[in-house]
């Protein structure tokens, strides 16, 4: 079974389903893209995924993107492979759900607002209510996750989906935190967190 996984380096949503066919143990060749090379409107991408996104997958001619609809397919198609993405307890799988959506849904547009503010903004200018505003949600958000800590990862001893999504955000915040050390970003996250 030939599986090709388009990833743009750096996205979250890539990263997720990265993570994902790793804890699958599925074999699959991995097809970078680079933005700045136009690989996004390549037509090689575009007739994986018209929308010109990451991340995509081919699956024996299978043609499928969407971070949350590749993770379903994985996990129902691929059952015995690797380690599950989702806890097999409906309790624990439903709360990592959850997880996975929060951190899509509030957390990301802060980190990715913090993102286009520090790194994207063309005319020079920052706006420090922006950054401010951004950074006091994001540690929220962060506190929140931490506080729900259980075991080693955020839904007991094995890594899930949940903290797929999770990861990417926290590693794009450090990132942040090293480009632009003065607004302390790293001080954010919580150690329960990073450990």
């Amino acid at each position: 079974m030939a599986m090709n996984s388009y990833y743009v380096s750096g996205t979250p949503f890539s990263w997720k389903v990265w993570l994902s066919l790793e804890q699958e143990e599925f074999r699959y060749n991995h097809k970078i893209l680079r933005v700045d090379a136009g690989d996004l409107q390549a037509s090689r991408l575009l007739a994986v995924n018209p929308r010109g996104k990451s991340p995509a997958i081919v699956h024996d001619g299978f043609k499928l993107y969407e971070s949350p609809a590749i993770i379903e397919y994985l996990e129902d198609d691929f059952p015995g492979s690797g380690k599950p993405l989702w806890p097999r307890n409906k309790h624990k799988r439903a709360i990592g759900r959850r997880m996975a959506n929060e951190a899509e849904n509030y957390l990301y547009p802060q980190v990715r607002r913090m993102v286009d503010e520090l790194l994207l903004r063309q005319d020079g200018s920052l706006d420090n209510n922006v950054i401010a505003e951004a950074k006091e949600t994001i540690k929220l958000n962060l506190d929140m996750f931490s506080h729900n800590l259980n075991g080693n990862f955020l839904l007991g001893d094995q890594s899930s989906v949940a903290d797929f999504t999770l990861y990417p955000l926290t590693v794009m915040i450090l990132r942040l935190s090293a480009r632009c050390p003065d607004y302390g970003l790293s001080s954010i996250i919580p150690a329960s967190i990073t450990n």
